[in-house]
């Protein structure tokens, strides 16, 4: 019993630090986008493709659960980007 505690700890922990991975991966790339708002449009279509097809799959309910909460990281990302454009000063040309 105790090695099965250990092997889920160590995929907890893996899992966990290949989200983080992604997650700055994402926000580096949401980050350096020239145009965030085409990204953001395309990355709410894909994110109604992609629950489409976890919905249609016979997954347990937690995987779909597991997706929008990663899918809530990347959105803060975008969000942030999104603010922090907005709130730069215009460039004159």
């Amino acid at each position: 019993m105790n090695d099965s505690n250990t092997e889920l700890n160590e995929l907890r922990a893996f899992v966990f630090g290949t989200q983080s991975a992604l997650i700055a991966t994402i926000g580096a790339l949401i980050r350096t986008h020239p145009n965030p708002e085409a990204l953001n449009s395309m990355l709410d279509s894909y994110l109604q493709r992609e629950q489409t097809y976890l919905e249609n799959k016979p997954l347990p309910e937690h995987v779909l659960e597991s997706f929008h909460q990663m899918w809530t990281r990347v959105d803060l990302q975008i969000r942030h980007t999104l603010k922090e454009r907005q709130q730069q000063p215009q460039a004159q040309g």
